[in-house]
């Protein structure tokens, strides 16, 4: 499990990182952590904001199930190793997922994104995500989804081994079937303040592919 962070300061065997550590690691349970240099991609993108128009897809993906490999896109994704970026003002129009923050995807602030479900789901295996969060220090704030009353979704999932901080604030879900559920294999520093849709921080055992407990420190 990484956790990028840069080094303020070392004093004895002290060390101070930039950002907390949202997981714990307890020699108690056999735990053993690291600190390994790395160098990001040269090709990394930063400080990318995308603002204040819509986007549409026709035919709509909307509803169909997850494994069907012509409606896999993401409206917007945030490629790894991506920081201090932003997405802002955007309505998003048949996608089935709509913005993913991708695994070393780093201080992504996703703020009033409007995302519409046209079309009821097709009740297969696996509901599609509105937003997923794989990254760290990601803030989702101000977005919602609209549409089909039987457009079953996560509004806002984790994938696995995410390392936050993360949060999601001021988010409406339309359809009440919706939820904010980490959702694979141990996610850590998750919190979700102010939302009409419920919240499910779960053990999911062998559901999917055997996602096991879903989150630590989450609130």
């Amino acid at each position: 499990m990484k956790q990028p962070r840069v080094i303020k300061s070392i004093c004895g065997n002290v060390i101070t990182v930039d950002v907390p550590l949202a997981d714990s690691i307890d020699s108690a349970y056999d735990m053993e952590g690291q600190v390994v240099a790395y160098t990001a991609p040269a090709a990394a993108s930063t400080e990318v904001g995308l603002e204040n128009l819509s986007i549409s897809l026709d035919p709509t993906c909307s509803g169909i199930i997850l494994n069907n490999t012509g409606c896999s896109s993401k409206a917007i994704t945030f490629s790894s190793y991506t920081t201090d970026s932003w997405v802002r003002n955007v309505d998003i129009v048949g996608f089935n997922q709509f913005v993913l923050a991708a695994p070393m995807a780093m201080r992504i602030t996703i703020e009033n994104v409007a995302m519409h479900r046209t079309n009821d789901s097709d009740g297969g295996a696996g509901s599609p995500a509105d937003i997923t969060i794989e990254g760290s220090q990601v803030l989702t704030t101000g977005c919602s989804t609209h549409g089909a009353i039987n457009a079953s979704s996560f509004s806002v999932v984790t994938g696995a081994l995410v390392l936050g901080p993360n949060a999601v604030v001021n988010h409406f879900a339309e359809q009440s079937s919706q939820q904010i559920q980490p959702h694979q294999r141990w996610a850590s520093g998750f919190l979700v303040e102010t939302s009409n849709a419920s919240l499910s921080f779960i053990n999911r055992g062998i559901l999917g592919s055997g996602h096991g407990w879903t989150i630590n420190a989450g609130k």
